[in-house]
């Protein structure tokens, strides 16, 4: 037992000798942090030809035809108070005489973060630049599958008297992120 108490002794000791001669030390590390102004913009999917088609009954009014199957998605950061646009305008090509390029911006995804924007209503679409979606803040509206602003293309007849016969009119339509207000 006495050799037991002996050897407690002697450790508590030890542990007491450690910590009193223990050092401690701190560092710092000091950086800066940076935000950048960012404007990325991406078109995900393909909208495929608009072709219009005969009516199924002899005198009636041909159809418009549309598709709504492309994305617009993007990430913004922007400064304080600022805001950002996109829009939409066609590059390459013309379209059709006495046809009507018509693009409707649906509601940015819920699937996004940030201020995501208001869509605008349907706009022709000319070579002119046309607003789609306006007062987007700093936001991110997701990547693949359906998320951002479903794009809608409408084509329909304007003038029918006009029309003729089109093969392979392709058209560019190019979108634009932009400093807003």
């Amino acid at each position: 037992m006495k050799q037991f108490l002996t050897l407690l002794a002697v450790g508590g000791l030890l542990v007491l000798a450690t910590a009193a001669f223990a050092v401690n030390d701190t560092a710092t590390s000091a950086f800066g942090t940076n935000v950048n102004e960012i404007a990325v913009l991406d078109i995900f999917g393909i909208a495929g030809d608009l072709t219009l088609v005969a009516p199924t009954t002899g005198g009636a009014a041909i159809a418009a035809v549309t598709s709504a199957t492309t994305y617009a998605q993007y990430t913004s950061v922007i400064d304080t108070g600022k805001t950002r646009i996109l829009d939409a305008k066609i590059t390459a090509g013309t379209i059709a005489a006495g046809t009507t390029l018509k693009l409707t911006a649906g509601t940015p995804n819920v699937s996004g973060d940030g201020n995501l924007g208001t869509a605008a209503s349907q706009v022709t679409v000319t070579d002119t630049a046309a607003n789609i979606v306006t007062n987007i803040g700093s936001c991110a509206t997701g990547t693949g599958g359906t998320a951002g602003v479903n794009l809608n293309y409408e084509l329909s007849v304007s003038a029918i008297g006009s029309l003729i016969k089109t093969v392979a009119n392709e058209i560019t339509v190019t979108f634009t992120l932009n400093d807003g207000a």
